[in-house]
């Protein structure tokens, strides 16, 4: 760590723990899996809006399972419904002031990713595929792993892994060190605002 305090987001990747305890509840590390299924169903930790208790009770449903398990939520009604009723009860007794808090620490520091700078006009390409797929992509070609693997890899490393492999084939978006450190500097005097 720094003597300044500051945890790039490449280190806080490599450090995050496998397992979370939100209230007492043991949650997975966010994967690639989590965010796709979570942005999919608009949850506000991951989209942005308002965070209440059927977001809290919705991505802590998902982030207990992995991919797998979170498949079987859509695919098997009565499997979705058993588990509804049983995360709806845990989350209804805890204290919502401290169950937001915890679940905005756990989604904060699992998708923090490396920041990137614009490119200069002309160079962006859009990608038609969710940035997951891509993700998944890298990780199976580039580092190996089965896709089930990929899936389940936590969504902050994976990302780290994505733009690093991005960056040796010529891609010159990451921001650097200072700039980095800068941009995570405003972002947490934003927070504080609001």
């Amino acid at each position: 760590m720094s003597t300044d305090g500051y945890v790039s987001p490449w280190w806080q990747a490599m450090l995050l723990p496998e397992r979370w305890d939100v209230c007492g509840i043991e949650l997975r590390a966010m994967s690639v899996w989590h965010t796709f299924a979570l942005e999919n169903l608009g949850n506000a930790y991951i989209v942005g809006g308002l965070c209440d208790k059927n977001a809290a009770a919705s991505l802590v449903l998902f982030c207990q399972r992995d991919m797998n398990e979170g498949r079987d939520l859509f695919l098997r009604p009565l499997y979705r419904a058993r588990s509804l009723r049983k995360i709806f009860k845990t989350v209804s007794r805890l204290p919502w002031n401290k169950l937001d808090a915890d679940i905005q620490e756990y989604a904060q520091a699992c998708n923090r990713t490396p920041d990137h700078v614009h490119p200069a006009e002309g160079k962006s390409k859009s990608a038609a595929a969710p940035y997951q797929f891509h993700v998944v992509a890298c990780l199976c070609d580039r580092y190996g792993m089965t896709v089930s693997e990929a899936w389940n890899y936590p969504y902050a490393r994976a990302r780290c892994y994505l733009d690093a492999f991005q960056e040796t084939r010529g891609d010159d978006s990451l921001a650097g060190a200072h700039l980095q450190k800068s941009i995570d500097r405003m972002s947490g005097e934003q927070g504080e605002k609001k």
